[in-house]
């Protein structure tokens, strides 16, 4: 017999069905930001890994990261719209794990 689900708490339950940001606000997101997300939640790279490809020390991709989930956080729980703000202050790196940049992350397939 399986075992009932328990019952989980929340402290939250959004006003939306959904996420359909708001056309009149707006949270700016930066190219390095979003970067560290890439790598960190869509690639699955550690945070030096990570850190290594961007050519940053550890404890900096950690503040850029806390800076980006903070935003990404507030936009998504108030229904806001993000942009990303792209100052160009970035150069490519050209060795990425899947070539070209293809691919989702290392564990994504694992049997």
């Amino acid at each position: 017999m399986v075992r009932p689900r328990k019952q989980r708490r929340i402290g939250y339950k959004p006003e939306f069905q959904g996420y359909k940001p708001s056309k009149n606000k707006c949270i700016e997101l930066t190219i390095e930001e979003l970067e560290t997300i890439r790598l960190m939640d869509y690639e699955n790279s550690n945070q030096q890994e990570a850190a290594d490809l961007m050519n940053i020390g550890r404890t900096t991709l950690q503040g850029i990261y806390k800076s980006a989930r903070e935003k990404i956080s507030i936009a998504l729980i108030e229904n806001i719209s993000i942009k990303y703000k792209d100052d160009e202050s970035y150069e490519f790196y050209s060795n990425w794990r899947h070539g070209k940049g293809q691919g989702r992350g290392r564990n994504r397939n694992r049997k």
